[in-house]
């Protein structure tokens, strides 16, 4: 009886366990009000029986305008517990997800929100609405705070500098103020380029600025300034505003708090130190206001790609300036200047007289360039397309001056160009052997063939038995004679066979000989003979052996256009500065350019 009873105890312990793991439940907590306006109020979202693996979702399915939500983290909390009863274990655990928030208000009010769901794959909490109290803050006198913001218009891409001042009398600042906060939401509406702390070496405080996305340490610098009469410490932060698109924004009056110390007391070591605090905010402001202006259309150059700014510069280099028709050639083009040089788009390349697609195969798409050093670099290939090309024209780019309001326009210097005509290898440039052409297209089977019939005739006229006497031979000298000395003996016969089957071999690799592509043996014929050109270049004049280099050279691409024509469009461009070089002194051929052209022409043949 006893042991039934310990038993069906253990199996109740059991079962509690396991619905207390299962159990799922949802719970708000808040700190006690009172809540002040613009001051941030904590709210915790505690969750429980969920799985500790995924992260839930939280949705606030409503809230009152004017009230600002910021997810601050989302953390499991897990709790395991192991008990033995009548030496049998039993295991429980609990998960509990911690959503923290922190709540502001901009004006005093009653404010709404929710009601909360938490969900995690297919279960769902719901946690009904509250509602919060925020009181108004009391106005301290002793500090003020500015926003400075360009009075006139600014245009999309522009980068607006705007500075915050945070002022505050000077003796009462003295080990009485906690919990600096300055809030605009402008900062919420438009991007920010903020330097970073380690950038800014004048830098010896910080300003702390509540946005959307958490609080940021502005670096800030501090002087001191008189204010009506009043001696003031002053902290000064710079943020690089960037206007994204056109519109008219207002927005509430910078605002900002502190906790002011209302008493003292005196510490366990003895030092002073706060013992209650009155939250505090400055005096109103006057409110924001920012209005961006579409570009104008009117006298908006081809040119034109979203670039705002000043003093902008484009550069362009070539990385071959003699060259054939349908030759890449790399082109790089730099663009400098002041303004939101990290968005510059490359215009387009025909615009305003530049590179005509008749004449060029130009990039397709936008061409992605790199940002470093304040500036942007392009870079990609183009081919001309006209021998009669004399240059790489000049390029435009434009962009527009907000301080000037009117489009400005830079072109790049023209680049001078070579161009020759494309050779193509056709069959009449194959230098072939005229005495027998016959040979050549077969490839020396002829002759093969011929030795091979001339040799098989005379083993089988040397075999034939037509017309033997067939009858008995009655001489015994001639019966009895070894036969194995027949016809040469044993060194005859061996030769016979060997020559046999070597006529079998050169059967079998003339069969395969032909069985190859006519245009491979083509193929593979013209890169033999060029690469016997180059060899034989060393022996020519500098400027002969340069230019007979440079034309077996392209005869070798022309037959293998898709090998690598890296190490081969060096060795072009050498041999053709060589050959028109002015500089009789300067078109020298280095000893070794006959043997490195050799190298990189077979390699290409044997791959």
């Amino acid at each position: 009886m006893i042991r039934r009873t310990v038993r069906v105890l253990t199996l109740l312990i059991w079962c509690i366990a396991t619905l207390s793991v299962s159990a799922q439940t949802l719970e708000l907590r808040s700190a006690p009000p009172p809540y002040f306006v613009g001051q941030q109020t904590p709210i915790v979202l505690v969750v429980e029986g969920f799985d500790e693996q995924q992260e839930p979702k939280v949705e606030v399915k409503n809230k009152s305008d004017g009230l600002r939500f910021q997810l601050a983290s989302v953390n499991p909390q897990v709790f395991s517990q192991t008990t033995i009863v009548n030496g049998r274990f039993s295991q429980s655990k609990t998960v509990t997800w911690r959503v923290i928030y922190y709540v502001s208000a901009d004006q005093p009010g009653n404010y709404m929100m929710g009601p909360f769901e938490v969900s995690q794959g297919s279960q769902r909490l719901t946690q009904q609405a509250i509602s919060m109290e925020f009181t108004e803050v009391a106005i301290d006198p002793d500090m003020q705070v500015i926003l400075h913001v360009p009075a006139k218009f600014v245009y999309p891409g522009q980068r607006v500098p705007i500075r915050i001042e945070w002022l505050y009398d000077l003796q009462s600042a003295k080990n009485s103020i906690q919990k600096l906060s300055v809030r605009s939401s402008l900062f919420d509406v438009f991007s920010f380029d903020d330097p970073d702390q380690g950038q800014d070496q004048q830098a010896s405080s910080a300003l702390p600025i509540q946005t959307e996305k958490g609080e940021i340490n502005l670096p800030a610098t501090q002087e001191q300034r008189e204010v009506d009469g009043k001696l003031m410490v002053v902290l000064i932060a710079e943020r690089m505003l960037i206007a994204e698109r056109p519109g008219e924004f207002e927005f509430p009056p910078v605002s900002a708090s502190i906790q002011k110390v209302t008493r003292w007391r005196r510490g366990f070591l003895g030092g002073r130190e706060p013992a209650a605090t009155e939250p505090m905010r400055a005096l109103a402001s006057e409110p924001t206001r920012l209005v961006v202006k579409p570009f104008p259309v009117a006298g908006r150059p081809e040119s034109f790609s979203g670039t705002v700014g000043y003093g902008f510069t484009i550069n362009v280099t070539a990385g071959h300036s003699v060259v054939r028709v349908g030759d890449p050639i790399p082109l790089t083009v730099t663009v400098g200047g002041n303004g939101n040089l990290e968005n510059t788009r490359l215009p387009s390349l025909s615009a305003k007289g530049g590179m005509s697609a008749e004449q060029f195969r130009l990039p397709d798409g936008d061409i992605v360039g790199t940002y470093a050093d304040d500036r942007k670099t392009f870079g990609f290939n183009i081919r001309v397309l006209d021998e009669t090309i004399s240059e790489i024209p000049s390029l435009a780019f434009s962009w527009f001056d907000p301080a000037a309001e009117a489009y400005q326009t830079t072109h790049s210097k023209p680049i001078a160009l070579r161009v020759g005509e494309a050779n193509v290898v056709s069959a009449e440039d194959v230098v072939r052997n005229q005495s027998q052409p016959e040979k050549l297209e077969q490839g020396g089977s002829g002759t093969e063939e011929q030795a091979a019939g001339s040799t098989s005739g005379q083993i089988a006229r040397s075999f034939t038995l037509h017309g033997a006497d067939l009858a008995v031979e009655r001489t015994a000298s001639e019966v009895f004679n070894d036969a194995r000395r027949r016809f040469g003996g044993h060194p005859a016969r061996v030769t016979i066979y060997v020559g046999g089957f070597a006529l079998i071999a050169l059967a079998i690799a003339d069969r395969r000989r032909r069985n190859i592509d006519p245009a491979i043996r083509y193929r593979q014929l013209v890169l033999n003979q060029q690469l016997r050109l180059i060899q034989k270049a060393s022996a020519l004049p500098d400027r002969q052996s340069a230019e007979q280099i440079a034309i077996a050279l392209r005869k070798v691409i022309a037959e293998v256009p898709d090998a690598d024509r890296g190490e081969i469009q060096k060795l072009l461009s050498e041999c053709e500065n060589l050959v028109y070089s002015p500089d009789p002194l300067a078109s020298q051929v280095d000893t070794s350019l006959p043997q490195r052209a050799t190298i990189a022409a077979k390699s290409i043949i044997e791959n």
